[in-house]
């Protein structure tokens, strides 16, 4: 059977929020063109369309959009929904993430919140940062995150939070996460899968995901990806 390949977006195929880079998008676009792709992702898919391009987007099998709660394809100028979540982050759960924003001791706050399809994204520093942001939150501010990760899990059984990028945190009803996917796969296409991604961690959103898998490919940066691909067919 021919293999399957899953990707995340942040991490893996791009640097967080950033476009793809040229030379890996040209070496990317063949190899989805000749092998069955999927992405996963928690951003939204107009963040994903344009860190990617219409190229690469066109060649997915499926897109698992905000953590596999929008699930869509493209492979002309219309995109097929193929279904889409409509939960919300309850109001209390709203109210503990603002009063850890009001405690931050992080310095470089700005707009915090942002409510996607089937996912709550949330960060003490700001949702949309600029690189030196986010550069000076990963190394002064990390413990920080992973704090907020625990108490919100302790506080809210029923829901999840995980860390998710470079700075922010997605939350999602339990089981709501990127490992609802393989639901879309039978035996055999799971047995073949093989992904990739940067949060394959304690607490990382890649996790559950993961755990569902056989092949499993950590990476720290797309450069990584790249080169275990041009490994995988030789």
């Amino acid at each position: 059977m021919k293999l399957q390949y899953i990707f995340d977006v942040d991490g893996t195929l791009t640097e967080p929020r950033k476009q793809i880079d040229e030379t890996f998008s040209t070496f990317f676009v063949e190899f989805c063109h000749t092998n069955n792709t999927y992405l996963v992702s928690g951003s939204d898919p107009d963040k994903t369309i344009t860190q990617l391009g219409n190229n690469i987007i066109r060649e997915q099998q499926r897109i698992y959009s905000c953590s596999g709660n929008y699930v869509w394809n493209c492979f002309s100028d219309d995109v097929n929904i193929i279904r889409m979540s409509q939960w919300n982050l309850p109001k209390s759960a709203r109210n503990f993430l603002e009063k850890h924003t009001q405690w931050s001791k992080n310095p470089l706050n700005g707009g915090h919140y942002e409510q996607r399809i089937g996912v709550f994204n949330y960060s003490t520093l700001t949702t949309n940062p600029t690189q030196e942001m986010r550069d000076e939150y990963s190394k002064n501010w990390a413990d920080e995150r992973n704090d907020i990760v625990y108490l919100f899990n302790e506080k809210f059984p029923h829901l999840e939070a995980v860390v998710g990028g470079a700075v922010s945190i997605d939350i999602y009803p339990k089981g709501k996460d990127k490992g609802q996917i393989t639901t879309d796969f039978n035996a055999d296409e799971i047995e073949n899968l093989h992904f990739f991604g940067d949060r394959i961690e304690s607490n990382g959103n890649d996790m559950p995901l993961a755990q569902k898998l056989k092949h499993i490919h950590p990476v720290t940066c797309w450069q990584e990806t790249m080169d275990i691909l041009k490994e995988m067919t030789k």
